[in-house]
């Protein structure tokens, strides 16, 4: 694993100390655009860090809580997250690591899904976050298909399903997972 840089460090006891003081000392951790790549992060405390745009493939985020964090257009890739706590994570247009978050990027629409605490799949398609239920049962939503045209999100939509559901991504609280 790779030494994380000292300015990193830093940021990442700020806080850690922010969180265990309730806000009152610290800071929030604000890593937008790090390069996190081989980090060892294992078991880190990152709850409502912003992590967006991070580099953190190859990383080590098992057992880390994730929760509340900000991931959008994070690299996941090749990134350990078993028993990462994933709860409330924006994961918007983030690379999956294939494994408990997936991903797949086209040129109208990213779709990024992963399983929330209650064990049921969310999918983040453009800028929204859906449970996968929610999304089987719209008619249409203009937003997600970048070129708003609803007749390619009509013939979009059942192919991006049954793929979902080909490839489901891997639980990170295996006894919360309904099935």
């Amino acid at each position: 694993m790779a030494i994380i840089h000292e300015q990193i460090k830093a940021k990442i006891e700020q806080h850690r100390l922010w969180i265990q003081s309730n806000g009152q000392e610290g800071a929030i951790a604000h890593l937008r655009n790090a390069s996190l790549h081989n980090a060892d992060l294992q078991d880190a405390d990152l709850y409502y860090a912003n992590l967006s745009f991070a580099n953190l493939s190859c990383a080590d985020l098992s057992n880390a809580n994730l929760s509340s964090t900000n991931l959008n257009y994070a690299d996941l890739s090749s990134t350990d997250l078993s028993c990462a706590d994933l709860s409330s994570t924006d994961l918007r247009y983030a690379i999956g690591n294939m494994r408990e978050v997936k991903s797949m990027h086209f040129e109208l629409v990213s779709v990024v899904w992963y399983y929330d605490a209650e064990g049921e799949i969310i999918v983040c398609m453009g800028s929204q976050c859906k449970r996968l239920q929610e999304w089987k049962t719209s008619d249409r939503d203009d937003n997600v298909v970048q070129d708003g045209d609803p007749n390619r999100w009509k013939s979009l939509a059942p192919i991006l399903w049954q793929l979902l559901e080909a490839f489901p991504p891997v639980p990170w609280k295996k006894s919360e997972v309904q099935v």
